[in-house]
């Protein structure tokens, strides 16, 4: 079930504030592929409607925490290469017992 998660103080007027970010922010979105001025390759994992954002290599490790658009350049935009290469760096492990003949 959808359902908007709103602040709890309505403003003036009786308009609520989402609880969220927007889609886009800085004109970055989740999961968009960019560099850091180091030259490090990353994805955005999440951002903040302040405009810093939290970036993750392919693998999943954190790389950092609170980053702002201005240190970033993007390279691609979201989609299903993201979740491709995750695949490819992680290797699935065996679950023991599963699948053999033993």
């Amino acid at each position: 079930h959808n359902r908007q998660i709103h602040k709890f103080k309505i403003e003036k007027g009786g308009k609520k504030k989402a609880n969220q970010a927007k889609h886009v922010v800085n004109h970055f979105r989740l999961f968009d592929t960019v560099r850091m001025i180091d030259g490090t390759i990353a994805y955005i994992s999440g951002l903040r409607t302040a405009g810093s954002f939290t970036i993750r290599k392919i693998d999943g490790t954190l790389i950092k925490d609170g980053i702002t658009f201005k240190k970033l350049k993007l390279l691609t935009m979201r989609g299903e290469y993201v979740a491709e290469e995750r695949r490819k760096a992680i290797p699935s492990t065996p679950i023991k017992g599963v699948g053999s003949l033993a």
